[in-house]
């Protein structure tokens, strides 16, 4: 018959605080942290590759495939699955933290993805996170807006009129 297995756990995270407080094990404390950090790191990327597959899949479902959508509301999903991506990758690979330490894991990336990761992380500096027209966005403006008055014999009245393009 056999033995029942016993399995501890342990949570690394009280263990390095109350090390800490104590002034002793500063390198284990560092590597605790460390430990965290990059796991952290690693969950914000596995988020962001969720999201993409699933913008993926929402996308490619068969009442998406027209120009324009029967229901609004999944393309408005999907542009929030978008942008929640961007900002799990853009958290992980270049945002620092006092809470979470930061892994420069884009170093020693070959130039091209260099440049796809500073394309990734303008869209979601200057579209996404900030308002902006994403005047730097590879295919041109990500967004623009117009305020357009109207004069006519029934009196004058006011616009606001924005187009949105977002990447296929």
């Amino acid at each position: 018959m056999d033995t029942p297995q016993t399995t501890w756990y342990f949570d690394l995270h009280k263990v390095a605080l109350e090390l800490k407080k104590s002034g002793n094990f500063r390198i284990l404390v560092n590597q605790i942290r460390q430990l965290q950090d990059i796991s952290s790191i690693e969950t914000d990327l596995r988020y962001a590759q969720n999201d993409l597959d699933l913008c993926k899949n929402l996308g490619q479902a068969e009442e998406l495939k027209s120009e324009t959508p029967k229901n609004s509301h999944d393309a408005r999903i999907i542009g929030a699955l978008f942008s929640q991506s961007l900002i799990y990758y853009t958290r992980a690979t270049k945002s620092e933290s006092k809470h979470r330490g930061f892994a420069p894991i884009t170093k020693g990336w070959p130039t091209d993805l260099q440049q796809l990761h500073i394309d990734i992380t303008k869209i979601r500096d200057d579209i996404v996170a900030h308002f902006g027209p994403g005047t730097n966005h590879v295919s041109g403006f990500w967004s623009r807006e117009a305020i357009v008055l109207c004069l006519g014999d029934t009196g004058k009245f006011w616009r606001l009129y924005t187009l949105q393009t977002h990447p296929d």
